[in-house]
């Protein structure tokens, strides 16, 4: 495989042949689920917005309110991932790929919108969390199927909590500490040190804080916070990334220029034929949205189960529009900042961009002292290149996107802890002895928090690790999709019923809805279901 065509000039590693598969199935899925839902959600654009922004509904004692799930979701989503991320995905595919992040961004909705709706359905309260309303994947295979099926909600909450509670923890904390250690250091960032105590100290704060945080507050407690701080820093983000759009306005459309032509022609950005090179980018911009918005995976369910909603499709539709503004404004402006940086660094000269940048990547990339950190690095590249004011001797536009790296990956932490936790008390639902469920729940908390303050040996260890946490996040999603295909009776039949009565309500989504999946013809598997009239 090293000796391929393939490897030597489009940096593709083994996982990574098993991630293109996993593309294909994600664009049939997509395709599949947009033809059954007859695309309804993209005529109801308006009640997808009204749903997103609903600041009241659903809020009580023991439950959250809709727009805290669609915000914690969010805040789970908008990480490491869209700035770290997208910049990666530009620096091995060039430009191009935002093309394709914006196409399977949108087809991804529908899969958002139908694992959201699941969730509501089949959630129910749990007594560990004080009442409040806990689902997601492993609890609508439960409550949905039949017992055949019960072992799948077992391997996938194994899964989540491995991937979004481990993995994804230690990914999210590395990025804070080496986009740091750019920022100070820049170019002479000295990356081979294990023994060097900046990292560890960032890690010990960070994962103190963390630690401490989930020990007093728990699963609500990482709800309130991130509903709360993601509008703001969302917002903060959104204001930074205009700042350079009108600085670089001119080059506006240079941007688009470049993203269309490199999208169905790598222009020699990637080397060698021209149906293979496509063929690349289309992969790694559907690994790239599909990373970013993470519909399908099954992690949003969790925060959307949460939420106390008089119809499931409330939910579901505020989902979908979570994952468009992910992808088409925040993705977008990521991809902005990052292909205006590369323009501004060639000076314009898009006849020449294509060979510099090939050469450029391929240097970076054999840097051994970079290894495994390109991104980061690419990253601070980029905001050096935009911003040439200093303080401290440091890169203000470093200053800036390493703040909002530290706020993004804390939140992601937050929300990986909160996905693994849910499935953790899935796993433990039935013990009978609730003082045991509570010192497993506990147990997992400790150990998020020294995931946290030991993430440098993770990072140590090698690519390898996270390669292996991008393929379980992708046997996630295949099996999301299994389920949801499933389940898409009862799917239909709650996209049916809302239909009628939003009509009946006359398209006015803040009138009152009524579910009763029993008049639906749909089965709970739970006695105690929230449904129940």
């Amino acid at each position: 495989m090293k000796n391929s065509f393939f490897y030597q000039n489009f940096y593709f590693s083994e996982y990574q042949w098993y991630l293109a598969i996993y593309a294909i199935i994600v664009i049939l899925s997509c395709a599949f689920i947009t033809i059954v839902f007859k695309s309804f959600y993209f005529r109801r654009i308006v009640q997808m917005t009204k749903c997103f922004f609903d600041l009241k509904s659903g809020k009580s004692k023991n439950s959250i309110s809709n727009f805290s799930a669609v915000m914690t979701s969010v805040a789970t989503k908008v990480g490491t991932g869209n700035i770290i991320g997208i910049g990666y995905g530009i620096f091995i595919g060039g430009p191009g790929i935002m093309f394709w992040i914006w196409i399977f961004g949108i087809f991804l909705v529908g899969i958002a919108i139908a694992e959201a709706v699941l969730a509501q359905i089949y959630k129910q309260k749990d007594v560990e969390e004080k009442g409040m309303y806990v689902g997601g994947v492993s609890y609508y295979i439960t409550n949905g199927l039949s017992k055949k099926f019960y072992f799948l909600a077992i391997i996938y909450a194994i899964i989540s909590i491995f991937t979004k509670g481990f993995f994804i923890v230690t990914a999210n904390i590395n990025s804070i500490v080496y986009t740091s250690l750019f920022t100070i250091s820049g170019e002479n960032a000295n990356l081979s040190d294990f023994f060097a105590p900046t990292p560890w100290i960032i890690c010990l704060i960070i994962g103190l804080f963390i630690g401490f945080f989930i020990l007093l507050k728990g699963v609500k407690g990482i709800i309130n916070f991130s509903s709360k701080l993601a509008p703001i820093f969302i917002i903060l983000y959104l204001i930074f990334a205009l700042v350079i759009f009108f600085s670089y306005i001119q080059y506006f459309p240079d941007f688009f220029k470049i993203v269309f032509s490199s999208a169905f022609n790598s222009n020699g950005i990637i080397k060698g034929p021209l149906a293979a090179s496509v063929f690349l980018i289309i992969i790694i911009g559907a690994q790239r949205s599909i990373f970013s918005n993470e519909a399908g995976q099954g992690s949003g369910t969790h925060a959307a189960a949460s939420a106390k909603i008089d119809h499931p499709l409330k939910q579901g539709l505020a989902q979908g529009f979570g994952v468009l503004f992910d992808t088409l404004i925040f993705c977008s402006l990521s991809g902005f900042i990052f292909t205006i940086g590369l323009i501004v660094n060639y000076n314009g000269d898009l006849s020449q961009f294509a060979n510099k940048f090939s050469d450029d990547t391929k240097i970076i990339s054999n840097n051994s002292n970079f290894a495994g950190h390109t991104s980061e690095y690419f990253t601070w590249l980029t905001l050096q290149e935009l911003f040439s004011w200093q303080i401290w001797g440091m890169n203000v536009g470093g200053i800036i996107i390493s703040l909002f790296i530290l706020y993004f990956a804390i939140n992601c932490t937050l929300g990986g802890i909160l996905i693994a936790e849910f499935n953790v008390l899935f796993l433990t639902k039935n013990l009978k002895n609730e003082a045991l469920r509570y010192k497993i729940v506990i147990l997992y908390r400790v150990i998020a928090m020294l995931a946290c303050i030991f993430s440098p040996i993770i990072g140590r260890i090698g690519s390898s690790i996270f390669d292996m946490s991008d393929i379980l996040v992708s046997i996630s999603f295949m099996l999301n999709i299994f389920i949801i295909f499933l389940l898409l009776r009862p799917l239909l039949a709650s996209i049916k019923d809302f239909l009628i009565q939003l009509k009946k309500n006359e398209y006015n989504i803040k009138k009152e809805f009524n579910f009763e999946p029993s008049k639906l013809n749909i089965n709970i598997n739970y006695e105690k279901n929230q449904w129940k009239k």
